[in-house]
């Protein structure tokens, strides 16, 4: 019945009357579909991106997110040079082009005692990528702590010591290079722990901008034993290590890779844990043993599905306001629940919207998904003004969520689609939450003339 609802209201002209108060339910889809700023990774040297094609093929996996890497193996003892730095850029113009978003991350070697760069070569190499990092923050998703070690992974530091004050540093400059809204994540919990002198993230402190707020955590071999290859020290058992991590990352992201089989990656505790740590991001390509079990126990697609935010659509009430008396508005209830493993953690405006033929009327509302946390009812409400223009107009009422950088706010690949039936308009990026309301015209009242 739900079903037949929606499709009423949507395809074949279901008609509201804002003179009486009505509730409709949704049916929740378990279809899958790109939305931007999660899911599963695609890998690309961004410093050697040469054709958009591949990455563009990447939107049809239902993938918008692709690891950035940058080497700079050559430049260990040198500034970056103009020419590098071009290509960087160029690497975030194709990402761009193809509608995706960047994990990056700066590295110099990729094993083990090979030469790497030097601490105060690091803090000059950021100080150059700084222009970029601000001029493409629209296609950034997040950061990667990077530059110290094999895989930019903070450890076996060759040509540094590895201390604390100097990964504070070096986190430091990367936080003053980034835009103030995009955040970092370090790889080893017990770093951040270090760096912040044991304080944790708290409630009150979420999306402030203060430094603490704004380092997530990452993993390079999720799910691979106890330790997780290193990633946990031996300082506290691993329940422990996903309790700190999991009461920041409701405001911080969390993501990774897997790096090799382990019984803690079947699925019942895979889920669980990614579930506990909010996971919003993995790689593809690696591990595949780990993928294909996945696949054979039948979780893979739930784990694709929940990456991230899932928002469902539950029910959307209007209360007429429309009278003699008070003609201009109608109140909008909407029930939303977030079936993924986190919130979005990039600032993302909300609005409701009229639209009548080519008449739009947009209204900006005081919500912040980034706050949308899973397991927990969502309920907006708002009155919706009616502009003069619509009276006697049949109009459209849609929720939107679009990106929140300027450059992107009007693309459509960029906007969140709800897992719902039938209430996508992938033309416009927005959601259609009823198709079609009759707005009458005011009522007039005639006051008798006094004599």
């Amino acid at each position: 019945m739900q079903k037949q609802v929606l499709a009423g209201i949507i395809s074949l002209g279901f008609v509201v009357l804002l003179r009486a108060d009505q509730t409709f339910v949704f049916e929740e889809t378990q279809e899958r579909f790109a939305n931007p700023e999660r899911g599963f990774y695609s890998s690309a040297v961004l410093n050697k991106i040469d054709a958009v094609r591949p990455l563009e093929d990447l939107r049809y996996q239902y993938v918008t997110l692709v690891y950035g890497k940058v080497e700079a193996n050559e430049f260990l003892d040198k500034d970056l040079s103009d020419d590098f730095l071009h290509k960087i850029d160029w690497g975030f113009y194709r990402v761009r082009q193809a509608r995706l978003k960047v994990i990056f991350c700066v590295s110099y070697s990729d094993k083990i005692g090979a030469p790497d760069a030097s601490l105060d070569a690091i803090l000059r190499h950021i100080d150059q990528l700084k222009p970029i990092l601000q001029e493409n923050a629209d296609v950034l998703y997040l950061a990667e702590a990077g530059f110290i070690g094999p895989l930019g992974q903070w450890h076996h530091w060759q040509n540094g010591k590895e201390t604390t004050d100097n990964y504070r540093r070096v986190l430091m400059r990367l936080l003053g290079a980034l835009p103030k809204e995009r955040m970092v994540a370090i790889c080893t919990p017990q770093n951040k722990l270090d760096i912040f002198d044991g304080k944790t993230l708290i409630d009150k402190q979420a999306f402030s901008g203060i430094p603490i707020a704004r380092v997530g955590h990452y993993n390079d071999c999720f799910l691979s034993g106890q330790d997780d290859t290193g990633t946990y020290t031996a300082k506290n058992p691993r329940w422990a290590w996903i309790e700190y991590i999991g009461s920041e990352t409701r405001f911080v992201p969390f993501g990774g890779e897997t790096c090799k089989p382990d019984p803690l990656s079947d699925c019942a505790n895979a889920l669980d844990e990614m579930k506990r740590l909010h996971c919003s991001w993995l790689n593809w390509n690696y591990h595949p043993k780990v993928r294909e079990h996945w696949q054979k126990s039948g979780c893979l697609d739930e784990i694709e599905r929940r990456l991230g935010y899932r928002l469902v659509l539950r029910s959307v009430s209007i209360t007429s306001g429309i009278s003699p008396d008070d003609q201009n508005h109608f109140d909008v209830q909407i029930q939303l629940d977030n079936v993924g493993f986190a919130s979005p953690f990039n600032p993302r405006p909300v609005e409701l919207i009229l639209r009548s033929e080519n008449k739009v009327y947009i209204q900006s509302l005081d919500e912040d998904p980034r706050f949308w946390l899973p397991g927990k009812p969502i309920t907006i409400k708002t009155t919706l003004k009616i502009p003069d223009e619509f009276f006697g107009r049949t109009c459209r009422l849609e929720l939107c969520l679009p990106d929140g950088a300027d450059k992107l706010r009007n693309d459509p690949r960029y906007a969140i689609r709800l897992a719902n039936t039938g209430v996508w308009d992938e033309s416009l990026g927005s959601n259609v939450l009823i198709g079609r309301i009759e707005i009458p015209k005011p009522e007039i009242q005639i006051v008798p003339k006094q004599r």
